[in-house]
């Protein structure tokens, strides 16, 4: 089987000579299943490679982008009345154009025991260039910002789904499982900071430093790669630096500056995984949904606010580890003792694993064994939502969690899922 598409999509809110985008696809399929040589091996119920090729575009940004515009603002009066003076207020950019995603895909489907099992594997790569995308410009221009094409982003990963039907006749079971990883880097960062030896590093991801401990009184700190620093403040490891023409050099050089800001994770997952069972016995029916996300990190602003005792009036208190800071008569506390450190930013102590598994959802329902003239089913269920968290993360909700600001490094939690319970009661007329 084979299939193909070809779209000619124009928008206006591009550039003029860059309004139409041309965005073809295709596919080819081979039902091998089909085929004499696969039945006689007497295994698969079905069988079918999949092979296809995209591009799709993407316009997804406010109107007149690339125009320059013109507004008016008050700036003062004469007399009794208001001035009100027309100026530029956007530069535009006469080379806005869309955003371009090419994707390739190899995919295997099959079934076998009579198709109670069934499977899908696929394989991808996805690559995205001109990303659309806001940057600051020079105050000096007369303008703050400007939308323009820059930047592209690489993704690829397998995706995994099996359905079987476990047990079928009075009591019935049947499951879905589905798994993906997922990898993603820049491929051009379009000017974006990033840390030296991590130039193709992931999107969005945490760069920091690396903690080493806390710096004690009996340390030679005026020696060391952090001569600003006081006891009781993290000392952060000194892992790369700059040869004798300033280049880059992943060795220590006895200077603690943003060269030594490492990659500490991503706060993508890598893996996403859900889990789903239904169950059935005369009139009776259970399901549930577990749902995992991992290999992905969070830096925890709040626990780094609520463990430093400077912030005690400021926040109201501080969290229990907060109160076993560092101090000259404690001085095997991991906890620093809270004065505003010369160096730092996001830093490995405070970069958490996000990874976790929830329980999502539980029904149990029952259909009523009778009918009556007005009615013709009934059944009256329990529904519970986010039942059940399993994580090391020790904010809030590893979920709902913001995600770093590469610029501030702040992170901070909003409120978890709500825990839900309902009963309820349907009819059918």
């Amino acid at each position: 089987m084979v299939t193909g598409s070809f779209r000619y999509d124009g928008s206006s809110k591009f550039a003029e000579g860059h309004k139409w985008g041309f965005f073809p696809s295709g596919a080819f399929a081979w039902k091998m299943g089909n085929e004499q040589f696969i039945k006689n091996l007497h295994v698969f119920n079905d069988l079918k490679l999949r092979l296809s090729y995209g591009k799709t575009g993407n316009q997804a940004i406010g109107s007149n982008n690339s125009q320059p515009l013109l507004g008016s603002t008050q700036i003062g009066t004469i007399g009794d009345a208001r001035v009100f003076p027309i100026g530029p207020t956007s530069p535009g950019n006469k080379d806005l154009r869309w955003e371009k995603t090419t994707q390739q895909n190899i995919g295997l489907d099959f079934g076998v025991w009579n198709n109670r099992i069934s499977v899908s594997i696929d394989y991808y790569k996805t690559v995205t260039t001109d990303l659309l995308l806001g940057f600051q410009i020079p105050s000096t221009s007369g303008f703050s910002s400007i939308v323009k094409n820059a930047g592209a982003i690489q993704n690829n990963g397998v995706e995994l789904s099996l359905n079987s039907q476990n047990f079928i006749g009075k009591f019935e079971w049947s499951t879905n499982f589905n798994i993906a990883y997922n990898k993603n880097k820049w491929k051009d960062r379009a000017g974006l900071p990033f840390a030296p030896e991590e130039e193709f590093g992931p999107v969005r991801g945490i760069y920091g430093y690396i903690v080493d401990g806390i710096w004690q009184s009996s340390d030679n700190i005026a020696n060391s790669s952090q001569p600003l620093s006081k006891p009781g403040q993290f000392r952060f490891r000194d892992v790369n630096g700059r040869d004798t023409k300033n280049q880059f050099i992943a060795t220590p050089d006895g200077k603690l500056n943003s060269d030594d800001r490492v990659l500490l994770g991503s706060t993508f997952p890598k893996t996403t995984m859900g889990l789903t069972n239904n169950f059935a016995y005369k009139n009776f029916g259970l399901n549930f949904f577990i749902q995992g996300l991992f290999g992905f990190k969070i830096y925890n602003q709040a626990k780094a606010s609520f463990e430093n005792p400077y912030n005690f009036l400021t926040l109201g208190g501080i969290s229990k580890e907060g109160t076993n800071f560092w101090t000259s008569n404690n001085t095997g506390s991991l906890v620093p003792s809270g004065q505003a450190n010369s160096y730092g930013g996001v830093n490995s102590v405070y970069v958490e694993d996000g990874d976790f598994v929830r329980l999502r959802n539980i029904n149990l329902s029952y259909r009523l064994p009778f009918k009556a003239a007005w009615f013709q089913s009934a059944n009256v269920y329990i529904n519970l939502d986010n039942v059940l968290l399993v994580t090391k993360y020790s904010g809030l909700d590893p979920e709902t969690a913001n995600p770093v600001n590469t610029k501030s490094g702040s992170e901070s939690d909003v409120y978890p899922n709500v825990k839900t319970y309902s009963l309820g009661f349907n009819i059918n007329f």
